[in-house]
């Protein structure tokens, strides 16, 4: 049994970087590591309570999976004769995205503090009685100003690191609706949330019971973006732009800003179409969300027999890749040709620089290409199209 000093001791020995991102992937990917982490949380617990505790996840996921992360994550203390458990120091600053921020000092305490003995009944008796002084009773004031929600929530006291990112994008898109993503969703906040909800139909809900709010799932983006142009609206879309947790909580910014007047390639009129694409009308772009087709498309390469790498697995599994293959959903090989396939309805100016980056980092024998299906009378089909880096200004 080890004792407080000398846990401390042993835990202040700093990580490096390699080592950092191994446990933050281990801390924020296996399910039985982050329960035994909200299990104890900031707080300490004894001994018999923490074991206890620990018995049910140690029968839903093994008891070796679970004694594993304890010895990496759990430190054992002694006060006088009774030993106490919680998570070592780097743990709990390293969990801060599963908790939240540490209790302050005035908040809850974070460390088990043993009562003091009851009084025996004749030192109660003995104790001489203290008479109650009455305080003055204090002047009529006037009445505090009032404040609205929306300036709580504007103070800096009351504003997370999260929703300090948010009012910072807000600030400079004032006269757009801002959707902002927060883990698997778009959320509105506001004046925003109300618009939503009239043009859009989303059930309003509020944060900490001040601040209207009223989101969507990620993947359905692109339809509710549709709907939002069509009632001319302006949109711009803030989502995470670093996926290290080594930091504290990931950055944000607005990546997108769409108008009316963006073009949206699967919204034409028959006016606007061009003569081959009226002919063509049996083919037309599958309007459905971009996770969907890529499922589909990994499916049919498949079903095709090619070989490829899906890299979205990548980034899963190697997050220092993301920024270098932001615009890369697929390395597919056709006989004695290797792509780089972007599955998009349509490419942006950023698609085309990242595009060309790829293709100067993998080499030229590598062909960039955009796919995206059309749904005909037998279905889906997969048409490419060669990237064309000239566009890239125009795009």
């Amino acid at each position: 049994m080890t004792t407080e000093s000398e846990v401390s001791s042993a835990t202040a020995v700093p990580l490096s970087r390699a080592e950092k991102e191994k446990l933050l992937t281990q801390m924020y990917r296996l399910s039985h590591w982050i329960d035994l982490i909200r299990l104890f949380g900031y707080q300490t617990l004894p001994m018999a309570q923490a074991r206890e505790a620990i018995k049910p996840l140690a029968e839903k996921y093994g008891k070796e999976p679970v004694a594993s992360a304890c010895e990496t994550m759990v430190e054992i203390s002694t006060q006088g004769q009774e030993a106490f458990a919680r998570l070592k120091p780097h743990i709990r600053r390293m969990s801060f995205q599963i908790l939240g921020p540490e209790p302050t000092p005035n908040g809850t305490v974070d460390t088990v503090a043993s009562a003091p003995p009851a009084p025996s009944p004749q030192a109660e008796a003995e104790r001489p009685r203290q008479t109650k002084k009455r305080k003055p009773k204090a002047p009529d004031l006037p009445p505090a100003p009032t404040t609205t929600p929306a300036e709580k929530q504007s103070s800096p006291e009351a504003l997370g690191t999260i929703m300090q990112q948010y009012h910072a994008a807000k600030e400079r898109h004032p006269d757009m609706l801002l959707l902002f993503r927060m883990g698997d969703f778009f959320e509105l906040f506001g004046q925003d949330a109300e618009t939503a909800h009239k043009l859009l139909g989303l059930t309003l809900t509020t944060r900490d019971r001040t601040l209207t709010m009223a989101g969507f799932p990620h993947h359905q983006l692109e339809v509710y973006l549709h709907n939002l142009l069509k009632e001319g609206q302006r949109v711009a879309i803030c989502e995470p732009v670093e996926e290290s947790l080594a930091r504290g909580p990931i950055r944000r910014e607005v990546t997108r800003v769409v108008t009316p007047g963006s073009m949206i390639e699967d919204d034409k009129s028959d006016a606007a179409q061009s003569p081959e694409e009226k002919s063509d009308a049996s083919a037309r772009p599958v309007r459905q969300p971009r996770h969907f087709v890529l499922k589909e498309f990994e499916k049919w390469l498949t079903e095709a027999g090619l070989a490829f790498v899906a890299v979205a697995d990548v980034r899963r599994t190697t997050p220092a890749v993301a920024p270098h293959v932001a615009a890369l959903d697929f390395i597919v090989l056709r006989a004695d040709e290797k792509l780089l396939v972007t599955v998009r309805p349509r490419l942006q100016a950023k698609h085309f620089n990242a595009m060309r980056e790829l293709q100067t980092l993998f080499g030229t024998e590598y062909k960039p290409v955009r796919i995206w299906p059309t749904e005909g009378p037998d279905g889906w089909n997969w048409p490419e199209c060669s990237v064309d880096f000239s566009l890239a200004e125009s795009a």
